[in-house]
């Protein structure tokens, strides 16, 4: 879906967290009704969706935030540096893997000549969970589109350790045991990082924060 305004923005994102929350609320009803018997194989299961929607919605989101960007023609000197060093990812990373001082010199120019460089919509294809979203890939995909981090630093242990933690566990094969209510409130937890998500990147479309500021960030 092509996103040229604000409003196709904000409906976008609200359908993309709409039915993540749904799916996620079905599932925990079910889990919570379901026999002993049968409740710890549910909670296995929902703890694999809830990582799920987590990465999903993230990833989902940024891509969705940056193609809107990509349609407004901003110009690299204009926009937040952490969406110029995005921009700029993959000359960054080929230079990074050159002990050429010639390649070295190339991205100089290239990072001194952008000024005038259009954010293509290509960007939001170099967001990637890289099959983990984890608090330090959160907060890599938070800064590139150009985002504050420190309000969800408090919670890097149970990103860490309650949502990537126990899906890998799962997911890899082992008899992870997970008690009803800590799923519960990993449940409540994924679905409070994913509106603070939702309503800073929409806070970011509305106040126009990916413009760069006069200290240059």
């Amino acid at each position: 879906m092509a996103i040229r305004t604000l409003d196709e923005f904000q409906d976008a994102l609200d359908l993309e967290i709409a039915w993540r929350k749904r799916e996620m609320t079905t599932l925990r009803f079910a889990t919570e009704s379901a026999n002993l018997s049968q409740q710890h194989t549910f909670i296995r299961a929902a703890t694999c969706m809830l990582y799920a929607h987590w990465e999903g919605f993230v990833v989902t989101a940024a891509r969705l935030y940056l193609e809107y960007l990509g349609r407004r023609g901003l110009r690299l000197g204009t926009i937040n540096l952490g969406l110029v060093a995005l921009s700029l990812k993959n000359d960054i990373r080929a230079a990074t893997g050159s002990s050429r001082t010639s390649v070295h010199l190339d991205l100089l120019t290239k990072i001194q000549t952008s000024n005038d460089d259009r954010l293509q919509r290509n960007a939001a294809s170099r967001i990637s969970a890289e099959s983990n979203l984890n608090f330090a890939r959160l907060v890599d995909i938070l800064v590139g589109v150009g985002l504050h981090t420190v309000q969800y630093s408090d919670r890097q242990v149970f990103i860490d350790q309650k949502v990537v933690g126990r899906r890998n566990a799962v997911a890899h094969g082992h008899e992870e045991t997970i008690e009803l209510i800590d799923y519960q409130s990993a449940h409540t937890g994924v679905i409070s990082l994913i509106d603070d998500v939702h309503s800073d990147l929409l806070n970011a479309a509305v106040t126009r924060s990916y413009r760069r500021t006069p200290s240059g960030s």
